[in-house]
């Protein structure tokens, strides 16, 4: 699982964007291999902030987010993770707000 599978370029450059929210399953506790190919093949400048989410459906744990910041070469400025429980339980919407309000306050930090 630790092996990077290839994927697609983008459509438009990193470069012109203001933040880059990254999404991924989680694979054996572990980043999607596909997500890990995307992040060695797409550099993303240190100009730009990006967030991180995942999804899960047992228990919380995993790398994943120290496996990004591993490639990327720092930490995202916000992350979250969503597993069964919260779906079941609604838990995801507000961790969702409180995600999107975390992306925003560091957009915002950068425009200062």
């Amino acid at each position: 699982m630790k092996r990077p599978w290839p994927a697609k370029p983008g459509a438009h450059s990193i470069a012109d964007y203001d933040v880059v929210i990254v999404g991924t399953p989680i694979w054996s506790w572990t980043l999607n291999p596909v997500i890990r190919g995307w992040l060695r093949d797409n550099s993303i400048p240190t100009r730009i902030p990006y967030a991180a989410f995942a999804t899960a459906g047992g228990a919380a744990g995993s790398r994943a987010f120290e496996e990004m910041a591993a490639i990327v070469g720092r930490k995202a400025v916000a992350t979250m993770t969503i597993v069964d429980a919260d779906r079941k339980s609604g838990e995801d919407v507000r961790a969702i707000e409180r995600f999107v309000a975390d992306v925003r306050a560091a957009g915002s930090d950068r425009a200062q």
